[in-house]
């Protein structure tokens, strides 16, 4: 009895496993790596009788991608592990969105996931205006002569 059911419940974990597993596999082009440090809590720190406080700061980065017509900015903590240099601008990266987090595979192959700050419907190509070029009738200025007195 027990067994069936330690079976059936690691069964259903590797299936879980799985199809996380099968969500990052999106394809993701990165537009932009920031990095940035925000000020953490402070540490009192006992000096012989003069405690000093000691500020700290935390190393973050904000790395947005675009998945599909979204482009996705999310924060995520900067590791040994895992750097903003080493996502390069224009480059593909695995990444999907788990509620509400976006989840990473580096380039060195660590799932990172960061908090989502910011969505941006990105135009696809077809809906971009197309300038029309300027009629043969239109009279082309020169706006930079000054007149003469």
């Amino acid at each position: 009895m027990y067994v069936k059911r330690n079976l059936s419940l690691v069964l259903i974990l590797l299936v879980t496993a799985a199809s996380l597993r099968a969500q990052i596999s999106d394809r993701a082009k990165i537009l932009d790596v920031r990095s940035f440090s925000e000020p953490g809590s402070p540490i009192l720190a006992p000096n012989n009788g003069y405690p000093v406080i000691i500020a700290t700061s935390n190393a973050l980065f904000t790395l947005q991608v675009v998945i599909g017509d979204m482009a996705y900015s999310g924060q995520f903590q900067v590791t040994r592990h895992v750097k903003p240099a080493d996502f390069i601008v224009g480059d593909f990266v695995s990444a999907s969105i788990v509620k509400e987090k976006l989840v990473v595979v580096s380039p060195g192959g660590k799932q990172i996931n960061g908090k989502i700050v910011r969505r941006e419907r990105v135009p696809s190509n077809d809906s971009l205006p197309v300038p029309s070029p300027p009629s043969p009738t239109q009279k082309n200025e020169d706006t930079t002569k000054v007149p003469k007195n």
